[in-house]
């Protein structure tokens, strides 16, 4: 009787244990840059709530890896695609996604620059019976009322091109900031130096642009991911998706210098393979191939593997199982 009692005592606890505890067996944000080797850039957003978001697709070579990691995930919905601009090793593998129809696509937002290439043109025809929303600064992703993302660039005047470095499309890729709780993410696209100017410029309207993990702009460009642009974002942890030796020279070791001077530890997808991170909104964990589970910056934890709501519940079943066992003669 008193086993049972004790059994049942902590189910109770089990039960009314703190929310950040019940939180983290359910409220984990999963976020995979995908290694696409050669072929661009993607990466898949799993929310708290099950909800997805894809960014970008890479190019049409990609798609089998892309399509790896969300059957890895379970995913046979993608809530909401963004494509951040036209360029081919962007959109391409978006296009495959959606002319093989293996995935239920809920809607899709792009960028406002109306590029009237083949390339975009066969994008936006694979898009057809989708809802296709031109997203600009302060449009809210409302996929999940635990985690506040929104579009913070380009704005509706849309961002000028300097001619050389900075295209119009590339300085106008959507830049979407994520933060869930204490844990924050900015997506930058190829965004360019003339984005990173107009973001520094008018950080008050989103808060800030201060995070903790960044993709590196246009895969690590030496013409963007400026200093001044570093210490308006400080990120912890910045991402590089490109392939070792590509032939575009991604990403360009001043720009890895740029990010080291500053203490920031740098990753690029095409040396590591997928890059992913797993968060409560609290605790952060880095989970590299062949890698053990490890913080993703200093000053963080990581999500455990058993949280302590499961601790508490195996506890409080042991004693009733043990009892069952003596009853019946196995112990």
């Amino acid at each position: 009787m008193k086993l049972l009692f004790f059994s049942i005592l902590g189910l109770i606890f089990f039960v009314s244990i703190d929310q950040s505890y019940a939180q983290t067996v359910n409220g984990i944000m999963d976020v995979v840059f995908i290694d696409l080797g050669s072929a661009g850039d993607s990466t898949l957003i799993v929310f708290p709530n099950g909800k997805t978001m894809l960014i970008d697709g890479g190019l049409k070579n990609g798609y089998p890896n892309v399509k790896s990691v969300l059957d890895e995930y379970n995913v046979d919905t993608i809530n909401l695609m963004l494509a951040t601009h036209s360029d081919r090793d962007h959109v391409n593998g978006l296009t495959e996604l959606l002319q093989n129809g293996e995935f239920q696509v809920d809607e899709i937002w792009v960028n406002p620059i109306e590029d009237t290439g083949s390339t975009y043109q066969e994008f936006l025809t694979s898009a057809e019976g989708i809802n296709v929303v031109v997203a600009t600064t302060g449009k809210k992703i409302e996929l999940d009322n635990t985690v506040d993302a929104q579009i913070i660039s380009p704005p509706d005047h849309l961002i000028e091109a300097d001619g050389t470095t900075a295209t119009l499309d590339n300085s106008n890729s959507l830049v979407t900031k994520i933060v869930y709780n204490d844990v924050s993410f900015l997506f930058t696209g190829d965004a360019t130096h003339t984005t990173e100017d107009w973001l520094i410029a008018n950080q008050d309207s989103f808060d800030s642009l201060d995070v903790d993990i960044m993709n590196g702009l246009h895969h690590g460009t030496k013409y963007a991911n400026s200093e001044n642009f570093i210490q308006a974002t400080t990120p912890n942890l910045v991402i590089f998706s490109a392939n070792e030796n590509n032939q575009y020279g991604h990403p360009h070791p001043e720009s890895i210098q740029r990010y080291e001077n500053a203490g920031i530890r740098t990753l690029q997808t095409g040396l590591v393979d997928d890059i992913v991170i797993q968060t409560d909104g609290t605790r952060c964990s880095l989970l590299l191939d062949g890698e053990p589970e490890q913080p993703c910056y200093s000053g963080v934890i990581v999500v455990p593997e058993f949280p302590l709501a499961v601790i508490v519940l195996v506890s409080a079943l042991v004693p009733t199982i043990l009892l069952s066992k003596r009853k019946t003669g196995f112990i």
